[in-house]
C-alpha cells in the first residue's frame, strides 16, 4: 500500500493505520511531524467494498481529526486500476506535484504498474515509519516483496493475507500437503482443480 506522500499528514495517516493502538515508536522529529500535519486533509484512495475495512477506516480517520486535527477523506474506489491510471494522467499532463491521490491502497499488480511508470515517490519511505520497528523483515522477508516485486521501501504493508484450500473428503481422503504435491495432483487430476483467473483474490481455489 503506497503513493506518494506528498503531504506530512498522509505520512502521519499511514503511521496510525498501520498499527493503530500498538505503542507509538519515540522518534526525534515525531512531533514535528504531527504538527506540520496539523490542518492538512488527506486524500487516501482505498477500496471502498467491504464494511469492516470502511469501519475502520473511519475510525482510523476520527482518531487522527480527534487528536492531531488531520482530516481523512476516504475516496472509495470500486478499481484501484483508476486511482492508477488518474495518477498517470496527473504526470503525463505534467502534474508533478499536488495531485489528486495523497495516499492509494494499492495490490502487487498495481504497484508492479506504478513502479514501472515511475508513479511512486522516488525516496523510499516505509522503513523510517516509526511503527517499522515493530515489523520483523528477518523472519517474514516477504515484507518488502509484493506479488514477488520488491518494494524498495516505497510501500508500506497494509497487512497481510492467507490462502486457505478447502477439499471435499468424501471425494478426496488425502489432499496434497505442499506446492509440489498439488501440482502433481492437478497433472494427474485435469479438471478437477480450479482456480480464479490471476490476479483475482476473491474467490478461492475448488
Amino acid at each position: 500500500m503506497a503513493h506518494i506522500f506528498s503531504l506530512t499528514a498522509a505520512k502521519l495517516f499511514m503511521l496510525f493505520i498501520f498499527l493503530s493502538f500498538t505503542a507509538q515508536a519515540q522518534v526525534a522529529d515525531f512531533n514535528a511531524t504531527v504538527e506540520a500535519a496539523r490542518g492538512q486533509t488527506v486524500y487516501f484512495n482505498a477500496w471502498g467494498g467491504d464494511d469492516k475495512i470502511n469501519d475502520y477506516i473511519e475510525w482510523a480517520g476520527d482518531e487522527l481529526k480527534s487528536r492531531h486535527g488531520i482530516t481523512v477523506v476516504h475516496v472509495k474506489l470500486a478499481d484501484t486500476a483508476a486511482a492508477v491510471s488518474r495518477i498517470l494522467a496527473e504526470k503525463t499532463a505534467g502534474r508533478d506535484s499536488g495531485g489528486s491521490v495523497d495516499l492509494l491502497w494499492v495490490n502487487g499488480e498495481n504497484f508492479a504498474a506504478m513502479k514501472r511508470n515511475g508513479l511512486l515517490q522516488a525516496e523510499a519511505w516505509a522503513e523510517s515509519l516509526p511503527s517499522w520497528r515493530y515489523t520483523d523483515a528477518a523472519a517474514l522477508p516477504a515484507i518488502r516483496l509484493d506479488f514477488a516485486e520488491p518494494t524498495d521501501g516505497r510501500e508500506s504493508p497494509w497487512g497481510r493475507a492467507q490462502l486457505v484450500f478447502v477439499h471435499d473428503s468424501a471425494r478426496l481422503a488425502t489432499p496434497p500437503k505442499n506446492a509440489d504435491a498439488l501440482a502433481e495432483f492437478i497433472r494427474a487430476n485435469p479438471g478437477r482443480f480450479t482456480y480464479p483467473q490471476p490476479p483475482t483474490l476473491s474467490a478461492c481455489p475448488s
